[in-house]
C-alpha cells in the first residue's frame, strides 16, 4: 500500500502541474483566441485531434506495468460566453466536454484492457470581474466546479496521465483540478507611453476523493494544494508596433492524502513554483490584416514530497510562434500559424506527462465574418519527438476544429 501510495501521489503531483500548464499554453489553440474580457461574446468549438505514437511509445502504469501506446484521440465540444451587465461589471463562463481515447498495442496487464476511455464534461469555470476603476482597478471572483464528479477508475486516471501531458498541448485537457474559488485583483496605470498591469489571486481548491488506484484498495481522500499567482505586465509602441511583455509565478502550499481518517505523511506533496515570462509583438502591416509573433517560455522548479526535493523533478517549457490572417476578400481571411515546442521534460518520471518534446507545427484555416457572426475552420499537423526517459518515438498530431462565434 505504502509504494502505490507515493505512486500515486507523485502521479498526482505530475497531473496537476501537466494539467495548468497544458490549459495556460499553446497561444494559437482555437479554443484561445476567444478571452474573456474582450467583448461580450458566444463561442462553441468542436474539434477532434489525433497523436500518432509511431511504433508505440512506452509509459510506465501506475500499477508498475509497462504499456506501449499506440494512439491518443481526443473529441471535444468547448463553449465559453461573456456578458456585461452595465459598463462595470463582468460575467465569463466556460466549460467542455470531451471523449478522449487511448489505444494500446497490447492490453494492459494490470486492468484487463486495451484502450483507456474517458468521457465527461470537463471543470465548469465561472468568472466574475467588476470594474471597479475602469482601466484602473479590477476585482475578479472565480469559480471552478466539477459536475462530473471527482472520482476516476484506474482506466480513466491512466486516460487524464496521457491527455493532461503538456507534450501534447491539447486544447482541452482532461484533467479536473476539482471545486475552486479564486479572489484576484489587478490594478493598472500609465507609465509615460506605456501601461503597466500589477496583479495577484489566490485560489482555495476543496478536497475530492479523485484517485482509485485498483479494484480492492481503497480510494485515497485528497486534499489538493492552494495556490498564489502573482503577474506584472507592461504593453505599449514600439514605433509603428504594439508590444506586450509580463512575468509571473505561481506558489503552491501542500497537497495532502489521507486513507481511512489517517493522513499520510510520505505522500504529502508540493508543486514547486512556476516561473513565466511572456512576450509578444502585433507587427504594423498593409499587407496583412493581423500579424504576432510570441515567445513564452516556462520554468517549473522541482516539486518536493514528504518535505524533500525530488531529483530531476524541474522542467522547462519554451514555445515560439506566429499567427497571421491574410485578406481575401472584405468578409474573408487566410489563417495562419506556426509554433516551435521544445520541452526538456523531467526525469523524475517516465510517464508521458513529464516527457521531453521537440514539436513543430502549422495552422491553416479561414476567417469568415458576416455581420456579429464569425466562423473559422482551421487544421493542424506537428511533427516531432517524445522522450519519456524509457523510450522515445517520433509523434505526428492532427487536429480538425471548427469554431462559431456570436458576438453582441
Amino acid at each position: 500500500m505504502h509504494s502505490l501510495t507515493t505512486s500515486a501521489s507523485r502521479q498526482r503531483a505530475m497531473l496537476t502541474l501537466a494539467g495548468a500548464i497544458a490549459m495556460a499554453t499553446d497561444a494559437d489553440r482555437v479554443f484561445a483566441q476567444e478571452r474573456l474580457g474582450a467583448t461580450r461574446y458566444v463561442v462553441a468549438a468542436p474539434t477532434i485531434e489525433r497523436w500518432s505514437f509511431g511504433d508505440g511509445l512506452l509509459q510506465t502504469t501506475l500499477r508498475g506495468d509497462t504499456v506501449r501506446l499506440g494512439s491518443a484521440t481526443q473529441l471535444s465540444l468547448p463553449v465559453a460566453a461573456e456578458i456585461w451587465f452595465g459598463d462595470r461589471w463582468q460575467l465569463g463562463v466556460a466549460a467542455a466536454f470531451v471523449d478522449e481515447r487511448v489505444s494500446l498495442d497490447a492490453t494492459d496487464p494490470g486492468i484487463g484492457v486495451s484502450e483507456y476511455r474517458l468521457n465527461d464534461v470537463t471543470d465548469v469555470k465561472v468568472a466574475f470581474t467588476a470594474h471597479v476603476i475602469p482601466d484602473r482597478f479590477l476585482v475578479t471572483l472565480g469559480l471552478n466546479a466539477a459536475p462530473g464528479g471527482t472520482e476516476l477508475d484506474p482506466e480513466e486516471i491512466e486516460a487524464v496521465r496521457v491527455f493532461a501531458a503538456p507534450a501534447l498541448s491539447v486544447g482541452v485537457p482532461s484533467l479536473g483540478l476539482g471545486n475552486a474559488a479564486t479572489a484576484g485583483v489587478v490594478y493598472a496605470r500609465k507609465l509615460g507611453a506605456w501601461g503597466m498591469a500589477l496583479g495577484g489571486s489566490y485560489e482555495h481548491r476543496t478536497g475530492s476523493t479523485p484517485l482509485v488506484i485498483a479494484s480492492g484498495l481503497p480510494a485515497l481522500d485528497f486534499n489538493p494544494s492552494d495556490a498564489v499567482h502573482l503577474s506584472l505586465g507592461t504593453e505599449g509602441l514600439v514605433g509603428p508596433h504594439a508590444m506586450t511583455a509580463g512575468v509571473s509565478v505561481d506558489v503552491f502550499s501542500d497537497d495532502q492524502y489521507s486513507s481511512g481518517g489517517q493522513r499520510i505523511t510520505s505522500a504529502r506533496t508540493r508543486l514547486g513554483p512556476i516561473l513565466t515570462g511572456e512576450w509578444q509583438l502585433r507587427v504594423a502591416t498593409q499587407r496583412l490584416r493581423e500579424l504576432a509573433v510570441y515567445v513564452t517560455d516556462r520554468y517549473r522548479m522541482r516539486y518536493s514530497r514528504a518535505g524533500t526535493k525530488v531529483p530531476e523533478s524541474s522542467a522547462n517549457y519554451l514555445d515560439v510562434g506566429a499567427n497571421g490572417v491574410a485578406p481575401l476578400s472584405p468578409r474573408t481571411g487566410l489563417v495562419m500559424g506556426v509554433v516551435l515546442r521544445h520541452q526538456t521534460g523531467a526525469g523524475a518520471d517516465s510517464a508521458v506527462a513529464s516527457a521531453a518534446a521537440r514539436v513543430g507545427g502549422a495552422t491553416v484555416g479561414l476567417r469568415y465574418q458576416r455581420g456579429n457572426y464569425t466562423l473559422e475552420p482551421l487544421v493542424r499537423a506537428q511533427l516531432g519527438r517524445f522522450d519519456t526517459g524509457i523510450a522515445t518515438s517520433d509523434v505526428r498530431n492532427l487536429v480538425a476544429s471548427i469554431a462559431l462565434t456570436r458576438r453582441f
